[in-house]
């Protein structure tokens, strides 16, 4: 092995440790083709033993050379076509130029630049107070108006006030609610009675011959209810605490007179007389003995 090689691209003879051509920095390296290199192999004496004798391999055989192309220039090994087209692609594509080498310079070392000194600084001091100190210094009292401050304590007791009656009404609420509710309805039961009274007019007094004739003295303030009459007798229906009474008397002799208690059914009044059965109805009287009609009249007023 030699211990230089020639690039194929520039020529450039380079150390054999080189890995890159330092012209072209390429790495195709190109061959001296006048003294083809020698692949052939010396012959090896090798012996064996197989089978207890000894045996001599033969050597090998030596080929010839390859031929090496070069890109550089044709030679005259190569065939004419292969010739021109070397020859035409070392024209198309010239070596590139070796680049100038440029000296290197060392550069001078970097001087630091000097630091600004720094400001001295003052101990700081106690900082002072924007706000003046008020410990010890009483505030001024506030001139209020004395009219408004008496109008909000005013306003503040009514709500206190309405406070509390609004719990107790709470509070008590099973227990007032029925008496107003009573109360109010008392009082529409009242006003509704007294326009009774004022449209009804009061009732007639019982007729004093009449009043008298009631047992007992209960005839005493008695009201009149009905007074009717028919071609024979006059009836009167009057109320006493309640209690009704039925008179009746002949028109012919006032001495045939009875009073006797009633009661209402329907709209008719009925007296009863042992036996009789005395049936004051809209229209007529009957009298009437054990069932059997004894007297029956249309009333005439």
């Amino acid at each position: 092995m030699t211990d230089t090689w020639t690039c194929a691209r520039c020529g450039t003879t380079n150390a054999a440790t080189g890995y890159a051509c330092m012209g072209c920095t390429g790495t195709e390296r190109a061959f001296d083709l006048s003294t083809p290199p020698s692949i052939g192999m010396a012959p090896l004496a090798m012996s064996g033993s197989r089978g207890g004798s000894t045996q001599e391999f033969p050597a090998m055989p030596e080929y010839p050379a390859m031929p090496a192309w070069s890109d550089v220039a044709p030679t005259a090994q190569m065939p004419p076509a292969a010739a021109a087209a070397a020859a035409a692609a070392a024209t198309a594509y010239p070596p590139a130029p070796r680049p100038a080498t440029v000296p290197l310079v060392p550069l001078a070392p970097s001087v630091p630049s000097p630091r600004p000194a720094e400001p001295t600084r003052e101990p700081a001091g106690p900082r002072p107070s924007s706000r003046p100190s008020s410990r010890g210094a009483k505030r001024p009292k506030k001139a209020g108006n004395p009219a408004a401050r008496k109008n909000l304590l005013r306003r503040v007791k009514q709500l206190v006030v309405l406070a509390v009656i609004a719990a107790f009404l709470f509070t008590t609420r099973g227990s007032w609610l029925p008496v107003w509710r009573e109360l109010l309805h008392g009082s529409s039961q009242t006003a509704s009675t007294a326009a009774n009274t004022e449209s009804t007019p009061a009732a007639a007094a019982c007729p004093a011959k009449i009043a008298d004739s009631i047992p007992d003295g209960a005839g005493h303030g008695a009201t009149l209810v009905e007074s009717r009459s028919t071609s024979q007798y006059d009836i009167t229906i009057c109320d006493s605490n309640g209690q009704l009474y039925y008179y009746g008397v002949s028109r012919a002799n006032a001495a045939l007179a009875i009073t006797l208690p009633a009661t209402k059914s329907g709209s008719n009044y009925v007296a009863m007389n042992q036996n009789f059965t005395y049936n004051v109805g809209p229209t007529k009287l009957v009298v009437s003995n054990q069932g059997a009609v004894v007297v029956e009249q249309n009333f005439t007023d």
